[in-house]
């Protein structure tokens, strides 16, 4: 239901039923009253994105993080704040806990607050509303993982890249059956960090086996119940790769559970180099990324956008790198 279709129910000009919604002042009261009663009725929404776009900007930036509990997320969120307050901006937060719902919140909330831009790590699931922004003129900068098909500038890890390091690294010590805790396979995360296993295995001629994969959801959760799951196999993998660090947590508790040692009786290497990975026993084994050469990267991507030094969109594919720790040996005997 757009405003003018209650204008026409009414009998009444768009422009008096606009007035009368955001001018009460202006309009009479019965009139007031019977916009209120059809508003309701209909169960209309303002276009708060049209709306902004016709009111001048903010010296504010929003920021989008898909689970604040992540390392990952928390340092990007810190890294962003520092840019923009050097450059005199300050950002609007939010946390979207990968619910499309609550995203799509925030980004409507953002834009009615007149935000100059937005860097967000999507849930996947906004995909639409994401393209009416960009197509409305609304800055967005996209980081850690892409929306397929919007035309946005985009900051993101070469993800296939460090799978593949941490595969490598498993072979050079002599693993042969290597399982993988990987992330869901909607966001481009997930899926580029299982196609970066697969294709290392395959190109040591190793054959990939998907009964030795689990699909977990970048959660605490998903790495235990996907480890345990691995480690009830006939015969179970003698090395684990996880996709995140949360899902490495979830790990560690299960590997403990089964009374495992890790990097003697079991190798597990993640990404992310988080502060707990180094200081546990053993400290882990990483695929690092580059979390404050990210944040830098997109503010800077997001003002050169404001300032109109950039016309088409462009991607920009930070490396990642592993860090070789206790957490990893050669396989068990």
């Amino acid at each position: 239901m757009r405003l003018k279709d209650v204008a026409g129910q009414l009998g009444l000009a768009p422009s008096t039923v606009s007035r009368a919604l955001n001018h009460p002042e202006m309009v009479a009261a019965e009139t007031r009253i019977r916009v209120l009663e059809a508003v309701q009725k209909a169960r209309y929404q303002p276009d708060r994105i049209a709306r902004s776009l016709r009111i001048r900007q903010t010296s504010t930036i929003g920021l989008i993080v898909s689970d604040i509990l992540n390392p990952f997320h928390a340092e990007l969120a810190r890294t962003v704040e520092q840019a923009a307050r050097q450059r005199g901006y300050t950002v609007i937060f939010g946390n979207s806990n990968e619910e499309e719902e609550q995203e799509r919140d925030y980004l409507e909330t953002f834009v009615s607050s007149r935000v100059s831009g937005i860097i967000l790590a999507p849930s996947g699931n906004s995909s639409e509303t994401l393209r009416r922004m960009v197509d409305q003129g609304i800055v967005v900068v996209q980081v850690d993982r892409l929306t397929p098909g919007l035309e946005a500038d985009a900051v993101l890890l070469d993800n296939s890249r460090g799978a593949s390091l941490a595969v490598t690294h498993l072979i050079d010590l002599g693993h042969r059956r290597i399982g993988m805790i990987a992330g869901p396979q909607h966001l481009t995360t997930g899926k580029e960090r299982l196609e970066g296993y697969k294709s290392t295995l395959l190109a040591a001629g190793l054959p990939y086996n998907p009964d030795l994969v689990y699909v977990g959801n970048f959660r605490e959760s998903g790495g235990y119940e996907g480890t345990r799951a691995l480690l009830s196999l006939p015969d179970p993998p003698t090395a684990i790769l996880t996709a995140n660090s949360e899902m490495a947590a979830g790990a560690v508790r299960a590997l403990r559970e089964a009374n495992l040692v890790i990097g003697k009786d079991i190798s597990l290497v993640t990404f992310d180099d988080t502060r707990w990975a180094q200081y546990m026993l053993p400290p882990l084994t990483v695929v690092a990324q580059p979390v404050e050469e990210i944040g830098r990267t997109a503010v800077d991507v997001l003002f050169r956008r404001l300032e109109r030094r950039t016309s088409r969109s462009t991607i920009y594919t930070l490396q990642p790198y592993l860090i070789e720790r206790a957490s990893t040996g050669r396989p068990p005997r």
